[in-house]
């Protein structure tokens, strides 16, 4: 999947925008922690899903990128 394909339908699943992103960038951790342990468990799923996804894009996943993942997962109350 190209690129700019997959970071649109990115933004669709979350229903975003892609002027939104800068304004993540710029997003202090506190807030970020927030709005994940806000999230849908539905929503929190697609974001795992995504999240594999691009870790796979590789043809791989290494011990940094699930760390990440896992950490991301605890962070939103996902996962114990």
């Amino acid at each position: 999947m190209l690129r700019n394909d997959y970071l649109s339908q990115i933004l669709g699943q979350f229903n975003l925008e892609i002027n939104v992103l800068n304004d993540v960038r710029k997003m202090n951790s506190d807030i970020a922690k927030n709005i994940l342990q806000e999230m849908t468990q539905d929503k929190k799923a697609v974001l795992y899903f995504m999240m594999k996804e691009m870790a796979e894009a590789d043809g791989q996943i290494d011990t940094e990128e699930l760390e990440v993942i896992f950490s991301i997962l605890q962070i939103s109350g996902a996962i114990k």
